[in-house]
């Protein structure tokens, strides 16, 4: 790491990233465990931001070795640490976010998205504010969960009907999972199918019904955090239109929980959008919300000023 990262990194106070006040949350990482030393994930991420490299406890690093997106070099917004922070990043796309902490001032924000979005000719520019559960704000926007695998059960949970692992069908059952990620291919089914072709995958697990795959998740996989705790990374998870309202998402996720305890994983951090399906499948689950996004698209104007979208 250069000095200049190492500086960068240790000018952050780490409170904006832990219970109560902030989020675990940072740019180019992505959600982390409140238990994670914070300190450590920023020198960890600024030094990665000069390489481009893929943290190796990064949840991407079963896809990537280097990251599209990274900390822009030099520039950081922490004016007054008692108001918040503010980090920006570009990807290989030319698209610029500025990721907000705390209540930083919005002159400040402005300015930046300004400044940065003309260096990089930017082709869009995003603001995302990250605000502890405790300050949730109304509108649209994403939450952050953590689910806890250590804590005992009363009984085993039970297989859950109609759930079965990919890799143990056969024959029509295969097609028929073809045909469903073909259907939920801007899903990021057709990502993975291209996954599959090319490199070895953790389980698949599918829900089927009347002969036929309507809904699927995975690729299971668990792998150590910066700490060493067994994660339970991301899955796709979906099921096909004219097959949702029948309960298969939350079969689907019993069944995810059930094999992440059976083969020794501590825990899961999920981001689901406020209040779908898969926002109250995590709250009914017993998962801990850790805080929430909003995410603002600034669209060029004619006049040279922008326009903000919330996403």
């Amino acid at each position: 790491m250069s000095n200049d990262s190492a500086a960068a990194a240790d000018r952050i106070c780490p409170s904006w990233f832990t219970a109560p006040t902030g989020v675990p949350h940072l740019p180019t990482l992505g959600a982390f465990h409140p238990g994670e030393n914070v300190s450590c994930l920023l020198r960890d991420v600024f030094s990665a931001a000069e390489s481009g490299a893929v943290l190796p406890y990064d949840k991407d690093a079963r896809w990537f070795t280097s990251k599209r997106e990274r900390i822009v070099p030099g520039v950081l917004t922490a004016e007054d640490a008692a108001a918040g922070v503010v980090i920006p990043t570009v990807t290989d796309r030319r698209r610029l976010t500025l990721y907000c902490y705390g209540e930083p001032a919005e002159e400040s924000i402005s300015e930046l998205a300004q400044t940065l979005g003309a260096r990089y000719a930017a082709q869009s520019t995003h603001v995302v504010r990250l605000h502890p559960a405790v300050r949730e704000r109304p509108g649209r926007g994403t939450r952050f969960w953590l689910h806890d695998f250590t804590a005992p059960l009363p009984a085993e949970p039970a297989p859950v009907p109609g759930v079965y692992v990919l890799s143990e069908c056969f024959g029509p059952l295969v097609l028929s999972f073809i045909d469903f990620a073909e259907q939920m291919r801007e899903h990021g089914w057709g990502f993975l199918r291209e996954q599959m072709r090319e490199r070895d995958l953790g389980p698949i697990l599918v829900r089927i019904h009347e002969g036929r795959v309507v809904g699927a998740s995975g690729p299971l996989e668990i792998r150590p955090d910066s700490a060493g705790r067994a994660r339970l990374l991301p899955q796709y998870l979906g099921v096909l239109p004219d097959q949702r309202g029948q309960g298969f998402g939350r079969e689907l996720r019993r069944a995810v929980v059930a094999w992440a305890r059976r083969n020794g994983a501590q825990y899961e951090l999920r981001q689901t959008e406020i209040d779908g399906v898969s926002d109250q499948i995590s709250a009914e689950q017993g998962a801990r919300c850790l805080g929430v996004q909003h995410r603002q698209v600034l669209v060029s104007g004619s006049t040279g000023g922008t326009a903000c979208e919330s996403v």
